[in-house]
């Protein structure tokens, strides 16, 4: 603005004052409207060059008023009731179509300081104005509004403190996994609302503070509370993704070291927003070159009037408020899940014991006689028994010959064994005491089989007699286990009413109309009437272990007590001290403690699975529950049968006497590793399921990046696989990173060989049964093995990681030498795979070693918190086997127990 506009331009201003005081004045409402005014260079226009095209054109204007319109704080004239005017500078071009003007260029000036000019930079050659406009700010309501921010953040920030003050000295609550993130998320937002709200104390609107507006030190405040806002929105996340591993998530929900994650995750992820927020929208523009430049910042990311991301611009959509609408989001969905699982645990939770059971039976007979049935379980009247297994038709159950056929004149079900192999074999309860049993059996109406369905059929009356069509044989003397009294039953056409089928997912109605829920063809049904099973081998795992328990207590109590020779050469040293001693017993010690953990945690998630409320909530799919309940069933099998034999081996010639148990033990894990399914085949089932999954993943229609990294994984060296380490015994995480690999290779492998190409759809058929049960049962049972010594790996490390503070050592130890020893039972598919080191391989052996003398001193308590009973234990060398051989005890305990008491 030249200086002979300048009496002009006084002109203008003084009118805009006059607008502005007469809106103040005149009306409640003070909001004045920004009027724009020409300033005195109201045009530029820059013709191209010859020839040359525009399309690369830009023009950099500096312009700059030479009246003062001063700062901020003092634009033009500043009254006595806390307003202010603001300068707001616009660079336009003039729409004559629609008559009014449009901004065309980029605008820079300091909204602090108008007076220093302003620039526009513009791309494109037309003609436009700078324009200025004057409006009112009321202070006042900003005053309020900082008061009320200061109260209540204030208040909010106190409770805060109040809530560290409480929970920092509970130590018990500290300790756990919510406590320790809700410390974490409290810190954070102490921290982001101090900030906020110190920051009058140093920065000032008027620009009079120690940390000027604007400045560096400004904007390293700026970055620093949004960086801490946004680690408060990460910790919120945090909160509700535990709220959904603790109730929503039953399977998975370990994440190891995951206070050290959330952490890096929490304070890590926000850094770049901050760093993004200031060097992308903060820039500086200069027209002129040498003396006469003039540079200006755009400041796109700081407020004016304090040191907080500015509203209202992209920096702050973009940067923080999209993280805080995402954060919210999150939780609602978070919520959501676990709202719903609170929904439906209040709606079975208020059941009472008759009513849940009846859910269970599902309408197995009529009303009246259900009532009866269960006070009958009640008083032990009732006693009933399993009948599945046929004496030729174990394993393919499917195939059973026992027929339940539909007689419509009657309006009853007639059971019946056709053939001695139709025979119910090995039915527990079934040869004493059961006076009910549910047969399974192909349900037959009209002539057409509609395969396995289960009916209740009473087979003995209230005082015992056999029911007329049945026959019962008590099965004999076996190996052990022969406090259960086992029976092979068949039924010569024994009539039962209809309405003793169980028909919770099948009916038949009067007259022969029968109907299903479930779809597919017989084998289906069946596989749906077979997931009753799954209890009972989770039943059978419990049994294992409580004799793997029962087993290892013996012989640790014995091992301690029982002298040999010692560096002396005289029997005052106890046999557990030996290496011998020590590498046989406590690797079984710390499996029998891991595998009672994660069944444990296998147990609750089918209690809770089970609950027809729950089945469409919670993560886990039925697959892996079967899958589940297979492999701990198998491996808790295997080990109580290792855990007894080479515990009464270790026990020397007392362990021979059958009133030390092993005999027992030895005997009935043979019943663990076949009832309820034989354990390798319960490894095939595992593997069919799991095929049946990988399945999917292998899709490329259906999961195209699964589908590739299943394919790049065959081809990825070992080393890469795992992670470029050597190994080590104490590495958990590498260990449990190389076990889940070796379960993918070898599951992937065995896909491979299970894809036949070529001929007819039977053809297909016979092939992979070929090759399923005739060529590759080695690389089958190798798969599901792996598969299910990652998932007790998995399950335990979670459930530890939940332990009190002072048994996690110990806990930890014992893991650590479970997982040392998968790795040494498996060390050549290990190193010929590239997934452990020759180094490592060697190192693992000292691991090993250093594990079990530290473990050892403590292998006494570590029985002891087995919690068996001293009369449940009930084994001489347990016990005071001196004071036992001090008479005549004919191998019974009668005696000793009348001498303790």
């Amino acid at each position: 603005i030249n200086a002979e506009y300048g009496e002009v331009a006084k002109s203008i201003v003084s009118d805009i004052m006059r607008n502005l005081e007469s809106d103040g004045n005149g009306t409640e409402d003070k909001t004045v409207e920004k009027t724009y005014v020409n300033s005195l260079i109201t045009e530029v226009t820059v013709n191209p060059t010859a020839g040359n095209d525009d399309t690369d054109f830009e023009l950099d204007l500096f312009l700059r008023p030479t009246i003062d319109i001063g700062d901020t704080n003092t634009s033009l004239n500043t009254s006595t009731s806390g307003t202010r005017v603001q300068i707001q500078y616009l660079c336009a071009m003039y729409n004559e179509a629609e008559g009014r003007w449009e901004e065309s260029c980029t605008t820079i000036y300091d909204t602090m300081n108008p007076s220093k000019g302003v620039i526009c930079v513009c791309n494109h050659n037309t003609s436009f104005a700078v324009l200025m406009s004057a409006y009112e700010i009321d202070r006042g309501y900003a005053v309020v509004q900082s008061y009320l921010t200061w109260v209540l953040l204030g208040i909010s920030t106190l409770g805060l403190a109040l809530t560290l003050c409480f929970l920092l000295p509970a130590a018990e609550l500290r300790k756990t996994r919510s406590a320790k993130i809700n410390v974490c998320f409290t810190v954070s937002l102490i921290l982001a609302s101090l900030l906020f709200l110190v920051q009058d104390l140093f920065i000032k609107s008027d620009n009079s503070g120690a940390i000027k507006l604007r400045s560096v030190g400004c904007a390293v405040y700026t970055m620093l509370q949004h960086y801490l806002w946004l680690v408060v929105f990460m910790w919120m996340i945090i909160e509700g993704f535990l709220m959904y591993l603790s109730l929503v998530q039953v399977f998975g929900s370990h994440i190891s070291k995951y206070m050290l994650k959330f952490n890096l995750a929490a304070w890590l992820i926000p850094i770049p927003f901050p760093l993004i927020g200031y060097f992308v929208f903060t820039k500086s523009y200069t027209v002129g070159e040498g003396a006469t430049a003039v540079s200006l910042i755009d400041h796109k990311y700081m407020a004016e009037t304090m040191c907080f991301i500015k509203p209202e611009t992209i920096a702050f959509y973009t940067l923080f408020l999209t993280p805080l609408c995402l954060c919210i989001i999150i939780n609602l969905v978070f919520f959501g899940l676990v709202g719903k699982v609170i929904k439906n645990s209040k709606s079975t939770g208020n059941i009472s014991d008759n009513e849940q059971m009846l859910r269970q039976l599902k309408a197995v007979v009529s009303t009246q006689s259900t009532g009866e049935i269960l006070d009958g379980i009640d008083s032990l009247s009732n006693i009933g028994c399993f009948g599945l297994s046929e004496l030729g038709y174990g394993n393919n159950a499917v195939e059973m010959e026992t027929t339940a056929t539909y007689d419509a004149d009657s309006d009853e079900i007639v059971v019946h064994t056709p053939s001695v192999k139709a025979q119910k074999y090995w039915i527990t309860n079934g040869a004493v005491h059961a006076n009910c049993m549910v047969v399974f059996a192909q349900l037959m109406v009209d002539g057409m089989n509609n395969g396995i369905h289960g009916v209740l059929v009473p087979i003995r009356d209230a005082q015992g007699n056999t029911m007329p069509g049945v026959t019962i044989h008590d099965m004999g003397i076996k190996m052990g286990l022969n406090g259960i009294d086992n029976a092979k039953i068949s039924f010569d056409n024994v009539r039962v009413p209809r309405t003793n089928l169980l028909n919770r997912e099948s009916e038949l109605h009067e007259g022969g109309v029968y109907e299903t829920k479930i779809t597919g063809n017989n084998r289906a049904r069946f596989l749906k009437v077979a997931d009753q099973l799954l209890s009972g081998r989770i039943c059978i795992a419990s049994m294992s272990q409580g004799a793997a328990k029962a087993c290892m207590a013996i012989a640790l109590r014995y091992s301690a007590t029982r002298l040999t020779a010692g560096p002396t050469g005289k029997s005052d040293f106890p046999i557990l001290g030996y290496q011998l001693q020590q590498r046989a017993l406590i690797p079984l010690l710390a499996k029998t403690y891991i595998f009672d953990i994660a069944l444990k945690e296998i147990q609750a998630m089918y209690a809770k699975y089970s609950l027809p409320s729950t089945q469409n909530v919670y993560t886990i799919s039925h697959r892996e529950i079967v899958m589940m309940c297979c492999a701990i069933k198998a491996i808790t099998g295997w080990h109580i049968n290792e855990a007894a034999t080479i515990s009464r081996e270790r026990s020397g010639g007392q362990g021979y006497l059958a009133a030390n148990r092993f005999g027992p033990a030895i005997g009935g894990s043979h019943s663990s590793m076949t009832a309820e399914g034989d354990s390798s085949v319960l490894m095939m089932k595992v593997a069919m399921e799991y095929l049946a999954d990988l399945a999917t993943k292998m899709d490329p229609k259906k999961n195209f990046g699964g589908s590739i990294g299943f394919l790049l994984q065959q081809f990825t060296p070992g080393v890469v696989l795992r992670g470029f380490k050597g190994g080590s015994g104490t590495d958990v995480d590498f260990i449990r990173k190389i076990l889940k690999v070796r379960e993918e290779l070898l599951f992937t492998q065995l896909a491979k060989v299970m894809m036949v190409k070529g001929g007819s759809k039977e053809e297909k058929r016979v092939a992979r049964f070929k090759i399923w049960s005739q060529q590759q049962q080695d690389l089958v049972q190798s798969a599901a093995r792996a598969y299910s010594e990652r998932l007790i790996s998995d399950l335990a490390v979670e459930k530890i990681a939940l332990a009190d503070a002072e048994l996690q050592p110990i806990l930890k130890k014992m893991y650590n030498l479970y997982l040392i020893s998968l790795v040494q039972d498996n060390i050549g598919f290990f190193l010929t795979n590239g997934l452990i080191s020759k180094g490592g391989a060697n190192a693992l052996r000292g691991d090993f070693n250093k594990l079990i003398a530290d473990i050892s001193p403590e292998a006494l308590a570590l029985a002891e918190g087995f919690g068996i009973t001293e009369e449940m234990l009930s084994a001489p060398i347990a016990r005071d086997w001196e004071l036992y051989n001090s008479y005549d005890n004919a191998g019974e305990m009668d005696k000793y127990e009348d001498l303790v008491r």
